[in-house]
């Protein structure tokens, strides 16, 4: 990406938000291949599965791969949105290229397609995928923030005061993929702990896109007043707090249950909460689902009301 960015209407990205995105092309470039790629797996998943599989059987099998692969994109994408919130947040571009990152993301496509080249319903497919997603993720995310949000954060000169905002989600999405991981750290069997994990790292993901579609439309100089500058703040803090809070407090729900025992992908009366533990824990995930929603809700009418006020210029 080369050149001044800018938005429908010809409003432009701050400098400092336009350059960080160029510097991004490496992450914005392997996230779209794993994207082609866990479409590639679906594709290939679909015509290996034989006829006559239990419904069940067919459609986790048939998801397992590409779900897997898409996380790699999910991950590729996040890294650019916080590369961005802290560029807005900070004014100033990060000052090193995120190559390495990508370079770590792009490195399991090889054993994605030795993968992809043997039975869906081999003994390797399911605990490999598997596998790739464990130890696949984190040390891309880790070396991100080593090599170029630590040093960005470090660097000497004051924060942009009037887009300290936009740091409230990074921070709130940080703190929420890190957790996803520690909770994926945990993981022993197939109990709640494995939707604790998922649900942390998505929740963080999505924070960063919510917080992203609240600067979008007020980037360039001038293109809002003081009043709804201020309005966008308070909405990007609540989000912040409510959604990632919430997400947060979920996903802590998820992971108590699940380690006093309580299984996931059961429903019904087979769904018994036999302890303490377990009823802590849905408790917990009752309040964090509850404030995540409230969050949702936050950031909901907040778009809405930019648009429309997009839509009357």
């Amino acid at each position: 990406l080369a050149g001044p960015v800018a938005l429908a209407g010809g409003r432009p990205l701050p400098e400092s938000v336009a350059a960080t995105l160029g510097a991004s092309g490496p992450l914005l470039a392997v996230g779209g291949a794993h994207l082609l790629l866990a479409l590639f797996a679906l594709a290939v998943t679909l015509a290996r599965l034989p006829a006559g599989l239990a419904r069940e059987t067919h459609f986790e099998t048939l998801m397992w791969g590409g779900g897997h692969v898409f996380q790699f994109a999910n991950l590729a994408f996040a890294l650019v949105a916080w590369a961005m919130l802290a560029a807005w947040g900070t004014g100033r571009e990060l000052v090193r290229r995120t190559a390495w990152a990508a370079a770590a993301l792009a490195l399991p496509v090889l054993p994605i397609l030795f993968l992809l080249a043997g039975d869906p319903l081999g003994w390797r497919y399911r605990p490999g995928f598997a596998a790739l997603m464990q130890w696949g993720l984190f040390p891309a995310a880790l070396l991100f923030l080593a090599v170029v949000l630590a040093p960005h954060a470090a660097r000497r000169g004051s924060f942009d005061a009037e887009r300290r905002a936009a740091l409230w989600p990074l921070a709130a999405s940080l703190v929420l993929m890190l957790a996803g991981f520690a909770f994926g750290a945990a993981i022993r069997g197939s109990d709640l702990r494995i939707p604790g994990h998922y649900h942390a790292c998505i929740g963080a993901v999505t924070l960063a896109y919510m917080a992203l579609t609240l600067l979008l439309p007020e980037s360039g100089a001038g293109a809002g007043d003081p009043a709804r500058t201020r309005r966008r703040d308070r909405a990007l803090r609540r989000v912040a707090l409510l959604y990632g809070g919430g997400q947060l407090v979920f996903a802590s729900g998820l992971v108590l249950a699940g380690t006093w025992g309580l299984g996931r992908k059961t429903y019904g009366v087979e769904q018994t909460i036999a302890n303490t533990g377990q009823t802590a824990g849905v408790v917990v995930m009752a309040i964090g689902g509850a404030l995540a929603l409230a969050g949702g809700a936050t950031w909901a009418l907040a778009a809405f009301s930019r648009w429309r006020e997009s839509a009357r210029r």
